[in-house]
């Protein structure tokens, strides 16, 4: 399944990193973008299947974001540096995280869990 995936992520290297590897597993990027307001600006144009998104931007934490992906039912997980023991808003507490550093086989496997739930 080919999906339309936005990335939201501000660390150029890991943002290269994560299209590459998306675009070889034959999904279709959506940026990268570094803030919430070119992310923003993006879906109200795209047609968007998934997000991976930077839990810190460059204009702020992601979880306004977060929340209108959800109004629009759009499925989406975190990338943290934070680790995986990192307090979140309890409204994303069973959103599934993706830890930095990260493998690609470990950006394959949420991808497939996300979308298996469905």
């Amino acid at each position: 399944m080919s999906l339309r995936i936005l990335v939201a992520e501000d660390h150029a290297r890991l943002a290269d990193f994560c299209v590459e590897f998306l675009l070889t597993l034959g999904h279709r990027v959506i940026g990268p973008v570094p803030s919430m307001q070119k992310a923003r600006d993006l879906i109200s144009h795209e047609t968007i299947d998934a997000a991976y998104l930077d839990v810190r931007l460059n204009d702020g934490l992601v979880f306004p974001l977060a929340t209108e992906l959800r109004t629009r039912n759009i499925p989406f997980f975190f990338c943290t540096g934070y680790g995986e023991d990192a307090e979140m808003p309890p409204d994303f507490d069973q959103v599934p995280r993706l830890s930095k550093p990260y493998t690609e086989d470990d950006l394959a496997s949420l991808l497939n869990s996300l979308f298996a739930a469905r």
